[in-house]
């Protein structure tokens, strides 16, 4: 796709659905991870005793009943851990194609994600509520276009999906060869 666009102007959107359930890994990626590199869950026994009845109500659920128990998260992290390595190794290929094609100096990237994932943190196995492994997700922009100033810059205020176009078009909305002229 990128090949056939030559030098007009393109845009591609990948969707990963991984890591996502169910937490299969192919090989080698279900092997790279195992129980030793689990970090241990954020979570504490306080948070059991006098929940919101609405926290209490997701603590219920199957998915969370399951990653409360750390057989489980020793088990599915790790296969998590190797989904996650398979998405960098694909999007790896992708930018080295990219910069044999010379389309990393006129390519803007931008990779996020629509949620993370409890794994058992404060007790929940999946992403309903907003504590932090739920909401706090990657957004990282490389843009050949922005100021030396800009970047490499770390932003540490929330940033909602919904920004995103609105600022690309502020910088992005007029072709390259348009810009300059009137």
């Amino acid at each position: 796709f990128i090949e056939q666009a030559g030098d007009q102007p393109w845009c591609a959107h990948l969707s990963y659905i991984k890591p996502h359930w169910p937490y299969m890994a192919p090989a080698p990626y279900h092997a790279m991870y195992g129980p030793n590199h689990v970090p241990p869950a954020n979570r504490s026994e306080a948070e059991l005793e006098s929940p919101h009845p609405v926290v209490a109500a997701y603590m219920r659920h199957e998915e969370s009943e399951a990653f409360q128990r750390e057989e489980v998260r020793q088990t599915v992290i790790p296969a998590y851990m190797g989904l996650v390595k398979q998405i960098d190794d694909h999007l790896g290929r992708l930018f080295a194609a990219m910069e044999a094609q010379g389309r990393m100096d006129d390519t803007m990237i931008v990779f996020t994600s629509d949620h993370g994932d409890y794994l058992g943190d404060h007790w929940l196995g999946e992403k309903e509520l907003f504590y932090e492994p739920s909401i706090r997700i990657p957004l990282i922009i490389s843009d050949p276009e922005a100021p030396a100033s800009r970047r490499g810059v770390r932003e540490q205020r929330l940033v909602e999906s919904i920004d995103l176009v609105p600022t690309f078009l502020g910088a992005h909305s007029v072709p390259r060869e348009y810009k300059g002229r009137k």
